[in-house]
């Protein structure tokens, strides 16, 4: 299946559709805490134990947990490019949702425990305008994504992700560069009009061990045209 069949994607990357929630009642904060069991042990040991909660009321909507150690292709140029220095299919953390949602194509996003894994827009041609940012988080349900090297390529990583779902199109959420760090993390920004996002940052590391702090935004809610 060609990525412009099952992404068509434009992919945007996902901002997730919450809903009716109250945004009144929408908070973000950080805890220590394990990463979740549903996720493979060879996973979880890569894992940080900084858990990255978007709170609706007294429950955890999403709850991410992000690598120890981000591997980089090379350390960033400027904070706007910090997306661009990470891997295809690398693994990004994994990621709890506590209710069925909506993704940006408005098809499902599962509750449940997924990992996520680093997307790009293929500059081919056939993306052109889809959407202002290339990069995305593609979900894949935890029990079918548990060895890390397992996930090399563009095509095994969308695969995996539309293989659960209805719509036979992968699951994602929309990332976004932060160009200017925020006075605290985690906060919630709207990038975009009836959108929401949360930043977030996550310790990165080159093969030649130049170390780097990957700051930027998980896009929680909105939709937009593919």
């Amino acid at each position: 299946m060609r990525f412009a069949g099952i992404l068509n994607l434009a992919v945007a990357l996902c901002l997730c559709g919450l809903g009716s929630l109250s945004r009144a009642e929408i908070a973000a904060k950080t805890e220590k805490k394990a990463p979740p069991s549903e996720a493979s042990e060879a996973i979880r040991k890569l894992l940080g134990d900084t858990c990255y909660q978007v709170m609706d009321g007294d429950k955890a909507l999403f709850e991410f947990w992000f690598a120890a150690s981000l591997p980089l292709k090379e350390k960033p140029a400027s904070p706007d490019k910090d997306l661009d220095s990470l891997n295809t299919a690398s693994l990004l953390g994994v990621v709890r949702i506590s209710k069925d949602l909506r993704d940006y194509r408005d098809d499902d996003l599962s509750k449940g425990v997924h990992t996520m894994r680093f997307g790009k827009i293929p500059a081919d041609g056939n993306h052109l305008g889809a959407t202002e940012y290339p990069y995305f988080a593609v979900l894949i349900p935890a029990a079918e994504d548990k060895e890390p090297a397992t996930i090399k390529t563009f095509k095994q990583l969308t695969r995996a992700s539309a293989k659960k779902t209805a719509s036979e199109h992968p699951m994602i959420m929309s990332l976004r560069p932060v160009k200017e760090k925020p006075a605290a993390i985690p906060a919630l920004t709207k990038p975009a009009s009836e959108h929401q996002a949360i930043v977030v940052s996550a310790p990165a590391k080159t093969e030649a061990g130049d170390e780097a702090e990957l700051i930027f935004e998980v896009v929680i809610e909105g939709h937009g045209k593919l």
